[in-house]
């Protein structure tokens, strides 16, 4: 899986934002994961306002491929803060993907981000 690797170029933020989104997006349409998950959440989380459809599908990609569900844990300050700005965006599409994501983790176990379909911001 040496493409998972991409995960180190994306990190960088030193790529083209637009590019490094869609070839993110092209590397978890085909194997799921990548290298530095938690960094990998962290730019997409500092990508949320300029693009936050495209962060929110990466995420939602790599919450699917997870292979060690207790990972999640640790990324859900970032996937917080992206869900806060999806849903407040004025895109329908995006907010109901964004609530489908909210009430899958809430399947998960992750119960604390059901917060964020009130309005309450994430912290």
């Amino acid at each position: 899986m040496e493409i998972a690797s991409f995960g180190f170029w994306f990190v960088t933020a030193k790529l083209d934002t637009s590019w490094a989104l869609d070839q993110l997006g092209r590397v978890l349409a085909l194997v799921r994961t990548v290298k530095l998950e938690y960094s990998v959440i962290g730019q997409l989380s500092v990508l949320r306002e300029e693009r936050p459809l495209e962060t929110l599908e990466c995420v939602r990609v790599m919450i699917e491929g997870a292979r060690q569900p207790w990972g999640i844990y640790s990324w859900k300050e970032q996937i917080g803060k992206i869900l806060a700005v999806v849903l407040q965006s004025p895109d329908q599409r995006a907010n109901r993907k964004a609530v489908d994501l909210v009430n899958r983790l809430g399947a998960m176990g992750h119960l604390d981000l059901a917060r964020l379909l009130n309005g309450t911001p994430a912290k």
